[in-house]
């Protein structure tokens, strides 16, 4: 199961909750219980960083020429 990140409208509480693809939209906020939530778009996981090196395209490592 995805893990989202919700708001609740009414307390402005932010919280993340497992939820089963199949579950309803009716999400309980953890803090005041209420409905009144939506979900947040977050960022993934990964961490992206550019290095003064990288111009962008693949580079070979050594190996096949």
């Amino acid at each position: 199961m995805p893990i989202y990140e919700y708001e609740c409208t009414k307390c402005n509480t932010v919280f993340e909750i497992l939820v089963s693809i199949n579950a309803d939209e009716n999400i309980r906020c953890e803090k005041c219980d209420s409905t009144e939530t939506r979900k947040l778009i977050s960022t993934s996981g990964v961490k992206i960083s550019a290095s003064p090196k990288n111009t962008g395209g693949c580079q070979p490592r050594g190996g096949f020429s």
